[in-house]
Formats: structure tokens, C-alpha cells, sequence
């Protein structure tokens, strides 16, 4: 280990997995339990993504001090929340649509489309549920968050990875939706495409960052002993020196 350098350590078992694997458990369940489709589990993950990344908008909008002035009443922090959040939903959906489409034009057919359409597993009850669950779990996440970035001049560098990957996702679920639409709407291919993609994504969002700031290189005490010594002749040299010629 190189002097003055910390150790580093990638730590793989933590929060980051265990919230990835949540989420993802919802979607893969219902594929395999329940008859989702790969559209009814990209649906979920669409959803999921337009929540966080509308809901983290929001709360970083309001409250991060270095896009300007943050209100100074709890009113005014929750109504600037409020529109915010409100504003950035409207943007995530287009976005997010727009995703929708070019998956809807190239990547599945008209008979995945209707297969789709007639069922309806977004009115389903276990659909619902999990929709429930995914936003609670999305609300605690941003409230941790605005109680962190509250006092803070700008998020610390764990939160803007986890919004960085997040914002990732749309392209990486572009890809998962073009490889979902390769595979058979049913039937195993479909279920085992379906999880692939899921460990995929758990892989990606939960992927550790070394961690570990390296410490500031130790201070030499008895250096800084001696040139103290040494200095100290000297000055006093050139105050003699002075008070003989005044």
C-alpha cells in the first residue's frame, strides 16, 4: 500500500443491493408467477423510473442551495417542492413516452400489442399492489433524501451517482425493451429473457464504488521540529542586526 494512501474496499452487500433487489422482485414475480408478459414488466419498470427520477427532480429543484435560493419557511420549501415535481413529471412522461413508442413501433408486434391490450394485468389487483409498494418505497427514498441534502450546499457525490445510474436507466431499459421484444411474448424464452434482464439491472444500479478518501499525507513533527530550530537563529540574527543600526 502506497505511503499515505488509505486502504479501499468495494462493498457489494448493502443497501444499494437490497433496494435493487426489491424493486426488481415486484416485476419478476409477476412474470413468473402471475402471466405478466415482457411488456407488462417493462411497463412496471417505466413507471418506477418516471417516480423516482420525477420525485427526485423535485426535491433536488427546491432544495439544493447551488441552483439558487431555497425558501426559508416549510411553506415555501413544500410548495416549491410541489411544483417542481409537478414540472418534471410532465417532462420525465414525455421522455418516457417517447421511449414507449420507439419500443412500441420496433421492438414488439402487433400481436404482442394486443396480447397486451386485452390483458390488462395493470388492472389487476397484484399489479396495484406492487405499483403501491414500488411508490412507497420510492416516497421513503426521496423524504431520506431531502432530509440529507437539507442542510447541505449540494448533494454528496453517493447521491448524484444513484441519480447519474437512474437517469441511466432509460437507455438501458431502451435495450432491455428491444431484447424483450426479440424473445416470445410466453413460454420459458420469454420468463428466462425476462429475469436476465432483471439481474442486468440489479447488476447495473447496485454495481459497489470503491470506497475510501485517501487521507491527507502525514505531517512530519520532527521536520518541522528542526526548521523551526533553524529559523529561529536566523530571525533572531536579523533582529540584533536591526536594533544595532538604529
Amino acid at each position: 500500500m502506497t505511503a499515505g494512501v488509505g486502504p479501499r474496499s468495494t462493498v457489494w452487500l448493502g443497501p444499494p443491493l437490497w433496494a435493487a433487489i426489491a424493486r426488481h422482485a415486484i416485476p419478476v414475480a409477476g412474470v413468473l408467477f402471475l402471466g405478466w408478459l415482457p411488456l407488462d414488466f417493462l411497463l412496471f419498470l417505466l413507471l418506477e423510473t418516471w417516480l423516482f427520477l420525477t420525485l427526485r427532480m423535485g426535491v433536488e429543484g427546491a432544495l439544493n442551495r447551488s441552483f439558487g435560493p431555497v425558501p426559508k419557511t416549510l411553506g415555501g420549501k413544500l410548495g416549491q417542492i410541489a411544483l417542481l415535481t409537478a414540472m418534471s413529471g410532465a417532462v420525465m412522461a414525455f421522455v418516457l413516452g417517447l421511449v414507449a413508442i420507439v419500443l412500441r413501433t420496433l421492438a414488439f408486434g402487433d400481436a404482442e400489442w394486443r396480447q397486451f391490450i386485452q390483458g390488462a394485468v395493470w388492472r389487476t389487483p397484484w399489479f396495484r399492489i406492487g405499483l403501491l409498494l414500488m411508490a412507497l418505497e420510492q416516497a421513503v427514498e426521496v423524504a431520506r433524501f431531502a432530509v440529507r441534502i437539507a442542510p447541505l450546499p449540494a448533494p454528496d457525490e453517493a447521491d448524484d451517482r444513484h441519480l447519474q445510474r437512474m437517469a441511466l436507466r432509460v437507455v438501458f431499459l431502451t435495450m432491455a425493451g428491444f431484447a424483450a421484444g426479440v424473445a416470445p411474448a410466453g413460454g420459458t424464452a420469454g420468463r428466462s429473457v425476462v429475469i436476465a434482464l432483471a439481474v442486468a439491472m440489479v447488476l447495473f444500479e447496485a454495481w459497489p464504488e470503491e470506497r475510501g478518501t485517501p487521507p491527507a499525507p502525514p505531517v512530519d513533527a520532527s521536520a518541522n521540529a528542526s526548521d523551526g530550530a533553524a529559523a529561529a537563529p536566523r530571525t533572531s540574527r536579523r533582529r540584533r542586526g536591526r536594533s544595532r543600526r538604529g
